[in-house]
């Protein structure tokens, strides 16, 4: 922690702080006790709220008072904040008495029950049992709101991480100890392979003994299973998907058959919405490669993408479901006789949540087995059907291509659900608050964040938000039909100026392109910067108030403007205190898979 950090204080508190962090080091524990501990708190508020309204202000402010002193001042102001908003829920919202105290009970469960699913320790149970641990326990939870709070500032767990669009995609090379097995593969392969027309598959399941022990043992290598925790953090449950494995011999490219889909950007599977769980597909390399190269499309987005030449004894895993990626050929670079490959796959999430991941995999296994089906009813298409078939296959490719590229399922699926509860209210409220400051957050939990980013997928998200967000609102004021000279003319040099800075910075510099590695750090003096601060964010805020001027949009819609303006605000302030280097050392508990 730095000097100014919020564990610094008495000593009794740091010792305590740092114990308590230390049972906290998990982003679900955090996030759960950030649900629990002010349940509870506003369950014991609105209890004696319901004596008087009067007793949750005494005894907010008494709470307050009572901390000055024993907590560092940063944190005693967020406490303080956090406390208020309590009070006034409690005040406005009284419970009956078996409300309050069911709340509590829950509220109490709920935080025994956050330790169980995240495999930590509880606070408590480091000191119980002590000589005075009474004494400690009664100190603990006067000071759990603030230690609660204290859990999520730190940058290991930053807050609304889960917004982060995190990279999955691992590389390895094998170590020297898998090589006999590799040999054993392509031993076999070279030896029953009928035809290098097309592509050749046979299951694990359907190879000899020998064969499918040498193709289990390298599908739960060490490399390959440590990739997992590369992508998803220490802790995580692993599990070999079976029913998926195969060895696969790559055919040539052709105009139009299911191989075809190998050459473009597309999703292995369809199960892009199931959060807590993933399937990955592991490609190993069995024989030499220098031709071939696998890119993945979100992962940095044009020049920025990850791409590999994957050669013998390598491995790259990425999700089935999720990420897009497409095959090259290296110009110049002449054809080897075969390129063979294991598909081995895993299943990985929380241990907590193993059956829902044993779901997923059984899942993506009947989806594969299907498609697998119809990849080889097309995969040398002589017949009009067949020939249908390739062209369905291709067509369905690059319609998900393009969903997921720019647009994200679940962003879809998300906006869908505020449009159907817009419809089905009668109100544009769901659909207005709902969409307008979604692409906000991904900012500041981005800026806050910088790791394992999956640099394509946040500018999808940030750009399908934004666009949905300023849709709606240029929606909103061209439906009054009112012509305001003022609001107009703010509007235009707002937005204007905004514009004309993001000209200067390029996309990816207004993306976050230098704060995320992918751009060298270069100073821009040609106006709008050198001349007017924080011209993009300054002129966004001239705009948005350009829109409230409109007086029959501010009557119907007091609110969005003002919140708008709050969150840009917020970023700038975020950028303004940023002291970080692009290379400062962070925390793996932040890539928890339980997103």
């Amino acid at each position: 922690m730095t000097q100014d950090s919020p564990v610094d204080g008495p000593a009794d508190w740091s010792a305590r702080a740092a114990g308590f962090l230390a049972c906290h080091q998990r982003l679900l524990n955090v996030e759960l006790h950030l649900i629990t501990t002010p349940l509870g708190l506003y369950a014991g508020l609105a209890l004696i709220g319901g004596v008087s309204p009067v007793l949750p202000a005494i005894a907010g402010v008494g709470y307050a008072v009572s901390l000055l002193g024993r907590i560092p001042g940063r944190l005693w102001a967020a406490t303080a904040i956090a406390t208020a908003t309590l009070v006034a829920l409690a005040i406005a919202l009284p419970v009956s008495w078996p409300w309050a105290l069911g709340l509590m009970a829950a509220a109490w469960v709920g935080q025994e029950a956050a330790h169980h699913v995240a495999g930590e320790t509880t606070f408590q149970s480091t000191y119980q049992g002590q000589t005075g641990w009474l004494g400690d326990l009664a100190i603990h939870t006067w000071e759990l709101l603030p230690l609660v709070l204290l859990s999520a500032w730190r940058r290991d767990i930053p807050f609304l991480s889960r917004l982060v669009a995190r990279e999955r995609v691992v590389h390895t090379a094998l170590s020297s100890d898998a090589q006999p097995d590799i040999d054993a593969i392509r031993d076999w392969v070279m030896d029953n392979l009928e035809t290098t027309d097309h592509t050749t598959h046979w299951w694990q399941h359907e190879l000899p003994y020998a064969v499918r022990e040498a193709f289990e043992r390298l599908a739960s290598h060490p490399d390959v299973v440590g990739m997992y925790e590369q992508a998803y953090g220490p802790g995580t449950h692993v599990e070999m998907v079976h029913g998926m494995n195969e060895i696969y011999v790559t055919g040539p490219e052709k105009d139009l058959t299911s191989d075809t889909v190998f050459y473009m950007s597309h999703i292995d599977g369809p199960w892009t919405v199931f959060p807590g769980a993933a399937v990955h597909r592991c490609m190993v390399g069995i024989s030499p490669n220098a031709r071939v190269r696998t890119h993945f499309t979100m992962t940095g987005r044009g020049r920025h993408e990850k791409s590999w030449i994957l050669t013998e004894g390598e491995a790259v895993t990425f999700d089935f479901n999720r990420e897009l990626h497409y095959i090259t050929n290296e110009p110049g670079v002449p054809a080897a006789d075969l390129r063979i490959n294991l598909k081995t796959h895993h299943m990985a999430c929380p241990w907590w949540l193993a059956p829902w991941g044993r779901l997923l995999a059984w899942l993506t296994t009947m989806y594969n087995i299907r498609a697998r089906r119809v990849f080889l009813d097309t995969i040398d298409p002589n017949s009009w059907r067949t020939r249908a078939g390739a062209a369905f296959v291709v067509a369905t490719t690059k319609f998900f291509d393009l969903l997921q590229g720019h647009v994200g399922t679940a962003n879809a699926l998300y906006a869908g659900a505020l449009a159907i509860a817009a419809g089905a209210s009668g109100s544009l409220i769901p659909w207005v608050a709902g969409i307008s400051f979604v692409h906000y957050l991904v900012y500041i939990a981005t800026f806050a964040d910088r790791t394992h980013v999956s640099y394509g997928t946040f500018l999808r998200d940030a750009v399908f938000f934004k666009t949905m967000s300023m849709g709606t609102l240029a929606a909103l004021y061209l439906s009054y039909g009112v012509v305001d000279p003022l609001s107009l003319s703010l509007i235009a040099i707002g937005f204007g100026l905004a514009a004309w800075a993001s000209a200067r910075l390029g996309v990816e510099g207004t993306y976050f392109g230098v704060e995320l590695g992918l751009l060298q750090p270069r100073r821009i003096t040609a106006f709008p910067y050198g001349t007017i601060p924080h011209p993009m964010i300054l002129g966004a805020v001239v705009g948005l108030l350009g829109v409230h001027t409109l007086a029959p949009f501010r009557a119907d819609w007091p609110w969005l403007v003002p919140v708008h303006v709050a969150l840009y605000l917020v970023h700038m302030i975020q950028e303004q205190l940023d002291t970080r280097g692009d290379d400062e050392a962070r925390g793996d508990n932040v890539v928890d898979l339980a997103a």
